[in-house]
């Protein structure tokens, strides 16, 4: 009979952190503008609730992320939202329960306009003259990147883009580099346009379309992930991140 008890027990209590989390789901994934989202989202307790980041897409077009936490009672669950959105409206929404390593437990997608996200793709490789589907689009833009080429407490630690970078850069690979500069992540843009630069620098000439894509970026100016020794987490300015050390 005890045992029965506290089997009841936990199921109970299961089910109680459950009925929030229903909310919560239910409150942000029902919703079609980022306004009206934060609005519920701000209903919700959070400890660690960092602000978001909105970078340009292009085409009036943008790509919001916000981790956050929810708290009920003794329960703690990590979560990130990513959004494209256009005047306000979201034309694609992504909702992820994150596990305590990061990984990826469950994920929603909502408010998901197929129209809009061919238009912003079509735009997207027309300009860049690139092929992305709607899907290789989406999973390049939200995958996770960071740029540094030096981390943890000395320093001496890359990621392996940044290895990559410098790799090509050595055998002046404008190629690889240049499929970077054209990709919808912005730390893979980023990497390209420090290794393009340092081709450049080195007295080889980069393509003309190559450089007006920098300059574009360059006036564009998009938040880049990053960090420098152990500060990890930095949200850095590309002009402010590559060029500012560097004599024009």
């Amino acid at each position: 009979m005890k045992r029965i008890l506290i089997i009841l027990a936990l199921l109970i209590s299961v089910s109680a952190a459950a009925e929030p989390w229903d909310k919560l789901v239910s409150g942000i994934t029902s919703k079609s503008t980022l306004t009206e989202l934060r609005s519920a989202k701000s209903k919700f307790y959070s400890r660690h609730d960092r602000t978001p980041l909105t970078r340009s897409l292009d085409f009036g077009y943008k790509h919001t992320v916000w981790e956050f936490d929810f708290i009920h009672g003794n329960y703690s669950t990590d979560f990130k939202i990513s959004l494209i959105t256009k005047n306000d409206s979201i034309i694609f929404g992504n909702l992820e329960r994150l596990h305590w390593k990061g990984k990826v437990k469950e994920s929603i997608k909502f408010s998901v306009d197929g129209l809009q996200l061919m238009n912003l793709v079509n735009s997207y490789n027309g300009l860049y003259l690139t092929s992305y589907s709607v899907n290789g689009f989406l999973g390049e833009l939200t995958r996770n990147y960071y740029f540094s080429l030096g981390c943890g407490d000395t320093g001496s630690s890359r990621p392996k883009e940044a290895e990559l970078m410098l790799k090509w850069v050595e055998s002046k690979n404008i190629k690889k580099l240049s499929n970077w500069l054209h990709s919808p992540n912005f730390e893979l843009q980023a990497y390209a346009i420090d290794g393009l630069i340092r081709i450049k620098e080195e007295g080889k000439a980069i393509p003309k379309s190559a450089e007006d894509t920098i300059e574009q970026l360059r006036a564009r100016n998009s938040i880049i992930i990053n960090c420098s020794g152990c500060l990890m987490g930095l949200q850095t300015p590309v002009n402010q991140l590559l060029f500012d050390h560097r004599k024009e």
